[in-house]
């Protein structure tokens, strides 16, 4: 987390993941909370008139909960996915 002139600005590095697959939320009690559901899983296909014999896939989540400073408008949070950094 980095303080900034007029911001704070939380960096994590998400590698591969998309936005759809992220939610950013500011819980009840205040604290701002990230969660991101991984569900990967390569397509079968016909490659050249061969049999799959092993199909891989990949599930993973990730939530973790940061506390906010107590001078933080929560009302102003704004959050954005690109290029692995969220």
């Amino acid at each position: 987390m980095i303080e900034g002139e007029n911001a704070y600005h939380l960096l994590l590095a998400v590698p591969g993941v998309l936005k759809e697959e992220t939610i950013v939320q500011l819980t009840d009690e205040g604290y701002l909370q990230v969660q991101i559901d991984l569900k990967k899983e390569l397509e079968p296909c016909d490659w050249k008139g061969r049999k799959w014999i092993r199909h891989e896939f990949f599930y993973s989540d990730f939530k973790q909960t940061y506390v906010l400073p107590d001078e933080m408008d929560c009302e102003t949070i704004t959050a954005s996915v690109g290029r692995g950094i969220l």
